[in-house]
C-alpha cells in the first residue's frame, strides 16, 4: 500500500446518481479576502435607560467602549439616551482616546420607564455606524427601529434579552451582536 499525497489546497467533487437524478457535492478551500475596517469618523450611541437598564452590567459596557475609543482615538459621537421616548441627545468629542465627559454623562443616567426601540430613527442621526447598547427588550410601542443601510452594532451585558431582536437589528444592517 502506498499513499499519494495530495494538495492542502485541492478541490474534491463528488457526484452520485439516484433515480435517474444527479447530485454533487463540491468540497474546496475558499482564499479569504479580508481587509481592513475603515474607522469611522463619527458614531451614533444609542444608550437604553428603561428600567431594565439596571440589571445589565454597565462597567462591562464602559469597559467595551473604553477599548472601541481608544483604537478609533478621535471621532465625534452622538449619544441618544432612550427609554419609552427620546430622554436625550447630545454630542461629544472623542480626542486622543479621552472619552471623560461622555462617561460621566452616561454615569449620570437614570434609568426607568419601558422601551420603545421604534422612536429610533437613524436617519436623524449623522453617524458612520451606530452603536446601540440595550437589552434589546421591547414593551411599548413599534418594535422597529428605523435603520439605514449603516452598521449598528449591538452591545448588551444582560443574562435576560431579547437576542433575537438585537441579532436582527445587527444582521439586518451588517453589524454584529
Amino acid at each position: 500500500s502506498f499513499n499519494i499525497p495530495r494538495p492542502q489546497d485541492a478541490a474534491e467533487v463528488m457526484l452520485q446518481e439516484f433515480e435517474g437524478k444527479y447530485c454533487y457535492l463540491i468540497n474546496t478551500v475558499v482564499q479569504k479576502n479580508e481587509r481592513v475596517k475603515k474607522l469611522p469618523a463619527s458614531i451614533g450611541l444609542f444608550w437604553d435607560a428603561s428600567f431594565s437598564g439596571t440589571i445589565r452590567k454597565a462597567e462591562k459596557e464602559l469597559e467595551l467602549l473604553d477599548l472601541y475609543f481608544k483604537k478609533i482615538q478621535n471621532l465625534g459621537v452622538t449619544l441618544v439616551v432612550f427609554s419609552n421616548t427620546i430622554k436625550s441627545t447630545k454630542a461629544f468629542p472623542v480626542k486622543n482616546g479621552n472619552w471623560d465627559d461622555l462617561k460621566k454623562f452616561i454615569g449620570s443616567i437614570q434609568y426607568d420607564g419601558a422601551t420603545d426601540i421604534g422612536n429610533l430613527d437613524l436617519n436623524n442621526i449623522k453617524a458612520d455606524e451606530f452603536i446601540l447598547v440595550s437589552d434589546g427588550r421591547h414593551t411599548l410601542g413599534n418594535k422597529q427601529m428605523q435603520l439605514t443601510g449603516k452598521r449598528v452594532y449591538c452591545v448588551n451585558s444582560s443574562s435576560i434579552a431579547d437576542y433575537s431582536n438585537l441579532k436582527f437589528i445587527a444582521s439586518r444592517t451588517g453589524g454584529l451582536l
